[in-house]
């Protein structure tokens, strides 16, 4: 694959180097966006819900939810 390609091995292996980092590089500016695409999306479709200050409310939300989960 490298034939056309004057010099020693080493230069022939630098430039193969020199290629595989470069490559990656050109899809970055693709890459980045996408990532904050779905760092967003994933974030805005969480929702915390705060638990109520009355412990016996707690336990039958979770009671709840148990029961939801088994169906």
């Amino acid at each position: 694959m490298w034939s056309w390609l004057p010099g020693a091995l080493w230069v022939k292996q630098l430039f193969f180097y020199l290629l595989c980092a470069f490559a990656p590089l050109m899809f970055l500016p693709y890459i980045i966006p996408c990532l904050i695409r779905f760092i967003q999306t994933a974030v805005t479709s969480m929702y915390f819900i705060a638990p109520p200050a009355n412990p016996s409310e707690t336990q039958k939300l979770l009671n709840l939810r148990i029961s939801k989960m088994k169906l």
